[in-house]
């Protein structure tokens, strides 16, 4: 095949030039990962969710989260599935997508030098990119805690290297593979479309086979399996949100600067060792030095250069108008990594146009790459009590109803991932039905403002419940009736409370302990 010859090559010329700066930071990148995958061991609840429909699969049982409830669409990213599938029949599923992780962070640089060489920037700029892509807190966490997000960034930033150079049909490629990495890709594909169009007043077959191909096989395929080419798992979270409104989705948009700057773009993070408007501010010069980096390049004829920039805009307005949860922090990695090339490109401007001496713009440079690596320390210390004391926790409440509960009892719960896979097959309808239809019926069948945890438990009536301190208040005191008919088993949580601060770096934590209760009448 063209493009995996054109792969092999373009790694034997990156790994054989002289081109030192590239070098280290794929050596950082590795370094880091690795570093962290032995030192923290740290798993991300999301990717047993996936996990455990790969194992049934093994099993017998089919694509699904557990028997009871076959065929359920229960993942969002087909790569996640489709790539540790075969591993997993050596029970190495989750490792795969870890080692797949490792090789990604390779790639990413690689699409990025390639970007890099094409619009000719300097090396110093380089840096930032560089170093973004290999030590940023969210570029290491997902990948490296199972996620399939490492390969998703390497999949846009590959895609969009094939762009700059004018290679059509290999972008459609990468943009047809993008969606099956993540299915908000599509905004990227229609960009994709929109961009040939204007640029060849029609559509190349090669180009749209490209796209399509892949992404139609899976839509039928899914389909006939699942029902639908809709992820359980999207229509679970859409029936949870507040409403659309215009003022809501400003809120939203003021709201997502935290996703791009440094610490704060953690969901978990309270307190850091840069305050929320130092952040602000080193946002506010990670933004404006990137639009003054497209500006440039257009400025120059690179008009191409619009097409990734625009990816980014209108990614941060989908987040926004939806109103997605900064917890959900993978969706940001690919465009955050765009982002950074361009603030690389927007900092080699400045140098070209010699608008500030060389000396303090290459510190600069040297210091917002520093202060979005000098997390590790610190997060990773954090990441590894996390496992310890937090997601054992998780992971001990799923045993205890695994021993407990008959196969037929629904069990009631959230978050899904550690009690779903160590209660393996068990009914867990989870809320809000990532893996259960049953659920995403029950929270159907109620009005929009009333779709919580504690309606939701009183609606099913479930055998078993495992709730957070917080939710067996906001249970008894919403249906106390209900709660009357349900006795305490056990309270399940960490011997010592979870010390989940290093340095000025602390995070908070709501799931070191539960609360395990049956249904008595």
């Amino acid at each position: 095949m063209p493009i995996l010859k054109n792969s092999i090559r373009q790694i034997k010329a990156s790994f054989t030039s002289k081109d030192s700066i590239f070098i280290l930071f794929v050596g950082l990148a590795l370094t880091a990962r690795i570093g962290f995958w032995a030192y923290t061991n740290r798993t991300f609840e999301d990717a047993l969710i996936t996990l455990a429909p790969i194992k049934n699969f093994w099993l017998g049982n089919g694509l699904t989260h557990h028997v009871t409830e076959p065929r359920v669409h229960s993942f969002t990213s087909v790569l996640s599935i489709l790539m540790p599938l075969p591993w997993e029949g050596l029970g190495m599923g989750l490792i795969s997508m870890k080692i797949y992780s490792l090789a990604a962070s390779v790639a990413s640089l690689m699409a990025t030098r390639s970007i890099f060489n094409t619009l000719k920037v300097s090396k110093v700029p380089r840096i930032l990119g560089y170093s973004f892509i290999s030590l940023d807190q969210g570029q290491i966490f997902f990948g490296m805690s199972g996620m399939e997000t490492q390969i998703a960034v390497a999949i846009l930033l590959t895609a969009y290297s094939y762009l700059l150079k004018e290679q059509w049909v290999r972008y459609g490629w990468c943009l047809g593979i993008g969606l099956l990495a993540r299915p908000d890709f599509v905004i990227y594909m229609i960009i994709g479309y929109v961009s040939y169009i204007a640029c060849h007043k029609s559509l190349s077959l090669r180009f749209t086979i490209g796209t399509l191909l892949l992404p139609l096989l899976w839509v039928a395929a899914a389909t006939a399996y699942f029902g639908s080419p809709i992820p359980n798992t999207i229509v679970a979270k859409s029936l949870i949100h507040d409403p659309y409104t215009l003022s809501n989705s400003l809120s939203s948009l003021v709201g997502y600067w935290k996703s791009f700057s440094p610490y704060w773009a953690n969901y978990f993070t309270i307190n850091a060792p840069i305050a929320k408007w130092q952040a602000l501010i080193i946002t506010l010069i990670i933004f404006c030095t990137a639009i003054y980096g497209l500006r440039f390049k257009y400025n120059q004829g690179k008009k191409l250069t619009l097409i990734p920039a625009a990816g980014v805009f209108i990614y941060i307005i989908y987040l926004s108008f939806f109103q997605v949860s900064k917890y959900y922090l993978w969706y940001v990695q690919p465009v955050s990594a765009v982002l950074f090339i361009y603030c690389s490109i927007g900092f080699d401007a400045i140098i070209r146009l010699r608008i500030m001496p060389n000396l303090p713009l290459n510190f600069c440079i040297i210091l917002l790459s520093f202060v979005y690596a000098i997390h590790i320390p610190n997060s990773f210390a954090i990441e590894k009590e996390f496992q310890d004391k937090v997601e054992s926790v998780r992971a001990e409440v799923g045993r205890y109803l695994d021993a407990h509960a008959a196969f037929n009892d629904v069990i009631i719960l959230e978050p899904l991932g550690y009690t779903g896979i160590n209660a393996f097959n068990k009914t867990i309808y989870d809320f809000p039905g990532l893996s259960s239809r049953a659920s995403v019926a029950a929270l159907r069948s109620l009005k929009p403002s009333e779709r919580n945890f504690a309606n939701f438990i009183q609606r099913i009536q479930p055998k078993y419940i495992a709730l957070r301190p917080q939710e067996v208040y906001a249970f008894k005191n919403a249906h106390p009736n209900s709660a009357f008919d349900y006795t305490l088993l056990k309270v399940i949580k960490s011997d010592t409370s979870p010390n989940l601060s290093s340095g000025r770096l602390t995070y908070h934590q709501d799931d070191s302990e539960f609360h395990i209760y049956k249904k008595i009448n």
